[in-house]
């Protein structure tokens, strides 16, 4: 089960990027903005393996189309130590 999980888990990982779409809910429709901690994360993860020169929280936002700011998600990833910060603002893949 674990080598499954593992599997689909690399399986995401290595999937094309869709351009993001931009729907906008209709009039009196609810927006519903959430993702899940763990996806944004893993696409956080896979955004910075491709930039080995590390990223700002800023850049990171753009190049994956979100408009909510990445600076405290990046933080706590430091503080788990999925990332590390390369200078104030900067950050790259964890070791």
């Amino acid at each position: 089960m674990l080598q499954d999980m593992q599997h689909r888990y690399d399986r995401l990982l290595e999937a094309p990027r869709s351009a993001p779409v931009s729907t906008s809910p209709g009039p009196g429709a609810p927006a519903d903005t959430h993702v899940p901690r763990g996806d944004m994360r893993r696409r956080i993860v896979a955004l910075l393996q491709e930039y080995p020169e590390g990223l700002s929280p800023v850049q990171a936002r753009q190049l994956l189309g979100v408009d909510k700011s990445l600076q405290n998600t990046m933080k706590a990833m430091m503080r788990d130590g999925l990332l590390r910060r390369v200078e104030t603002g900067r950050y790259m893949v964890g070791d």
